[in-house]
């Protein structure tokens, strides 16, 4: 007889299969709104007596349902689960189930300190908040993560925190995950900071994710558990590849396991075109390394770990960009904008006077007679009256650029105003509420906040 259980669901806990369930041959999803309909998964079929693993890791659904679509379940794909419950049925040999533990994952984001490299721009905003392609910086993680089932994300902060919480309360509703800070009262490193959350990243054994807030990608963090889960190791992190090693410090692996050797900084000879792309996952255990004070874990913990051979490297396919400097926001940009062209062109924007990928939000107002592009984006409530020629750049909420101006390869910061026959060139960035006056010619430069530009500047400078 199957035993009676309720029927009643069981919220975000999971209910699970055990290793080898020799009796399922392919597989079946089960809506849990509908726990009477079952939906086929695209798992391959697989034979009897197989322990054959299939791509669904956690049925969420109740008891009940189990023993109601009992010959339905027959067909079910070998899944690899852990519990520990004994039926009586013989439609459950080999196979053990127990009400599942809470699945919740964690990520911590090293968002860092004063952001001196992305001056001014960060003068009058934190450097996860400033937008990049029309978001926050720090939000394409955030959302990255909860696509994945991240609940909650940890940012470990040393500057301007209330800014961040002020803004962070927005995100939580935005996104739907919770969102907390660690705050250092002294500059930790990129370990440091995961000591002091050590207690809220061990409330599970789940591994957790941590990611450099400078970096943009495609974010691969579903191929990211997959390759954790299949290693065995206490530690991954993702790796590209790169032209020019010599510039970088250079991660050593197995071509073939993906197991770190060693690492080597800035090599003079040729010994791999791979480095660390700033995202990892990680096992709690790994936290037993790391003690609450300065500590770089890509020289520290990451070197003893790959020496006990338990440090492995996803590479990464897709673009990727340490956006932390004017020079490679600007190239990230580009990076982004081809990867949107290439995979949701119905993202960019389109019309006549468009060259190549540009996106402008569509709170902007565009003039008559202007040349857009390449590799351009228009913040919200921007003004580009006519005859404006905009190319390789980024223009921030609220900028207007008067007529027959010209910004190629440079920052406008938010509510900058540019007049009219501008030139702006040459990698200038303009911090927040700067004003230029008609005709001028800026060359390279960065100019801080609230300033007004009367005079030409034709060699780079900072204009205090």
């Amino acid at each position: 007889m199957y035993k009676s259980f309720s029927s009643q669901f069981f919220g975000s806990r999971a209910l699970v299969i055990g290793d080898f369930a020799y009796t399922c041959m392919n597989g079946c999803m089960f809506d849990r709104k509908k726990p009477d309909s079952p939906e086929r998964c695209k798992a391959e079929k697989v034979k009897p007596d197989s322990p054959e693993r299939c791509k669904i890791n956690v049925l969420r659904l109740p008891l009940i349902c189990l023993v109601r679509l009992q010959d339905r379940l027959q067909d079910q794909c070998s899944v690899c689960y852990h519990y520990h419950y004994h039926s009586d049925s013989s439609f459950f040999s080999g196979i053990s189930i127990r009400e599942g533990k809470d699945i919740r994952m964690k990520a911590v984001i090293l968002v860092g300190g004063f952001g001196t490299r992305l001056r001014p721009l960060t003068l009058t905003k934190p450097k996860p908040l400033v937008e990049f392609v029309n978001k926050p910086i720090i939000l394409h993680q955030i959302e990255a993560l909860k696509d994945v089932g991240v609940t909650e994300v940890i940012l470990a902060i040393n500057y301007q925190p209330q800014v961040m919480l002020s803004v962070l309360e927005e995100f939580e509703t935005k996104v739907g995950i919770k969102i907390t800070c660690s705050q250092e009262t002294e500059p930790l490193g990129t370990a440091g900071p995961l000591a002091l959350v050590r207690e809220k990243l061990c409330e599970s054994d789940e591994p957790f994710f941590v990611l450099n807030s400078d970096v943009t990608c495609r974010y691969p963090l579903n191929e990211m558990i997959e390759f954790h889960k299949a290693h065995g190791g206490e530690a991954s992190i993702l790796v590209t590849k790169v032209d020019e090693p010599s510039k970088y410090g250079v991660v050593v692996l197995d071509e073939e396991t993906g197991m770190v050797k060693n690492f080597v900084e800035k090599p003079k000879f040729f010994v791999g075109n791979k480095i660390n792309a700033g995202i990892y996952l990680l096992n709690t255990c790994v936290l037993n390394r790391i003690q609450p004070r300065p500590t770089s874990i890509e020289r520290e913990v990451f070197p003893a770990i790959a020496n006990e051979g338990n440090l492995f490297a996803m590479v990464l396919t897709g673009f990727w960009m340490d956006i932390g400097q004017p020079k490679d926001y600007l190239k990230g940009l580009r990076l982004y904008l081809d990867h949107e062209r290439r995979n949701s062109p119905q993202e960019l924007s389109g019309g006549p006077n468009i060259i190549g990928n540009v996106l402008i939000d569509s709170s902007a107002k565009v003039g008559e007679g202007c040349i857009i592009g390449p590799d351009v984006v228009v913040g919200p409530n921007c003004v580009v009256e006519s005859g404006v020629r905009l190319s390789s750049c980024t223009l921030m909420r609220g900028v207007r650029v008067k007529s027959s101006a010209h910004v190629s390869g440079s920052i406008i910061g938010w509510y900058s105003t540019i007049g009219e026959s501008v030139l702006v060139s040459n990698m200038s960035v303009l911090g927040e509420d700067v004003h230029v006056r008609d005709t001028i010619y800026l060359n390279g430069v960065v100019v801080l906040p609230h300033k007004e530009i009367k005079s030409h500047f034709v060699n780079p400078e900072i204009i205090m």
